[in-house]
């Protein structure tokens, strides 16, 4: 949901934790090709994004892939799939 990020006025802390997301989502798409394993894309944009800020505080997953319906458990971008 990244893209329907609207941050008004934002603080340089903001828009540097934007910015990671951002560049986090590029690489993520990147390494989503077939045959890769999502687990193991999850685990480079995650070591991504703590190499350039420790800081940052990570949920469970990095989102879903869309295939029958709209949100697909077995497509969670997350450590076990």
């Amino acid at each position: 949901m990244a893209s329907r990020t609207l941050i008004v006025d934002p603080s340089d802390e903001q828009k540097q934790a934007y910015l990671l997301a951002n560049e986090a989502h590029e690489m993520l798409i990147q390494s989503l090709r077939v045959g890769a394993k999502i687990s193991e894309c999850y685990k480079a944009a995650r070591k991504f994004i703590e190499d350039r800020n420790s800081q940052v505080k990570l949920g469970s997953n990095f989102g879903f892939g869309i295939g029958f319906q709209f949100k697909e458990d077995y497509l969670t971008i997350n450590e076990v799939n």
